[in-house]
């Protein structure tokens, strides 16, 4: 059996371990949500684009409109998809993330109950030097 204090140690490690895993995923996350907010921005401006720049009022520039139109919509339609497949990523990175934590605060509740044991087992030998002690004391002066 492994003493108590190299179990800990490990434990500790393994928690850093995972955090440091964590701390990768969530700057990781952070780049797709600012991926995501990009991409909401450029759809955002393509709808505006789309709205003001199809008020026209130039017969010449009619037959324009409609090939303008459907470009604007399949490049909507493309950052729509982007976003999505950025959203499905993002879920699952978050999830990582969720377990990532969740480990790390296994470890160390762990590693927190095996210190807590060891404080208790001193403190009864603690106690039971005492005792020692005061019997052995007693006995003297009785004795």
């Amino acid at each position: 059996m492994i003493a108590p204090a190299r179990r800990i140690k490990a434990l500790n490690l393994l928690e850093r371990m995972k955090r440091h895993e964590m701390e990768d995923d969530l700057r990781a996350l952070a780049d797709l949500n600012a991926r995501i907010a990009n991409g909401r921005a450029e759809r955002d401006v393509l709808k505006d684009r789309l709205q003001s720049e199809t008020q026209v009022t130039e017969p010449g520039a009619m037959p324009y409109v409609a090939g303008f139109m459907r470009a604007m919509r399949d490049e909507i339609a493309k950052v729509d998809a982007q976003l999505e497949d950025l959203g499905r990523q993002s879920d699952a990175l978050d999830d990582v993330v969720r377990e990532r934590f969740r480990e790390a605060k296994t470890f160390a509740s762990v590693a927190d109950r095996l210190r807590d044991q060891q404080r208790q087992a001193a403190q009864m030998r603690e106690a039971k030097d005492n005792d020692e002690i005061a019997l052995t004391r007693w006995q003297r002066r009785t004795g």
